[in-house]
C-alpha cells in the first residue's frame, strides 16, 4: 500500500467518523496497547503476547496517521524531526 493510499484512507475515516470520534478511538487503542504491553511485562512472557502487542501497535499506528490528518501531518513530521535530533544529541553526549 502506498503512502498516498494510506493518507486517502485515513482522511476518509476522519471524514466518516469525525475528528472527535477518531480522537476518542485513538485513546481506546492507546489504552489497549498499554494493557497488552503491561501484560507482556507482568507475565514475563513477551514472546507469548507478541502477536497481541503487534496487533495493538498496528491499530495505534493507524490511529496516529489519522490524528496526523486532524492536527496536520507536516506539523507532526517537523516535531518528530526536532525530537529525534534532540534524542540523538542526548545519546551522543552520554557516550
Amino acid at each position: 500500500m502506498t503512502p498516498e493510499t494510506i493518507i486517502k484512507i485515513c482522511r476518509r475515516a476522519v471524514a466518516r467518523f469525525g475528528k472527535y470520534g477518531q480522537q476518542i478511538k485513538s485513546l481506546e487503542e492507546l489504552a489497549e496497547l498499554s494493557v497488552e504491553i503491561a501484560k507482556s511485562i507482568m507475565q514475563d512472557k513477551p514472546l507469548a503476547r507478541q502477536k497481541k502487542v503487534i496487533d495493538e501497535l498496528a491499530d495505534v499506528q493507524i490511529m496516529l496517521w489519522q490524528l496526523g490528518q486532524i492536527y496536520g501531518a507536516d506539523k507532526v513530521a517537523n516535531r518528530i524531526m526536532v525530537k529525534l535530533e534532540r534524542l540523538e544529541k542526548r545519546m551522543d553526549a552520554e557516550t
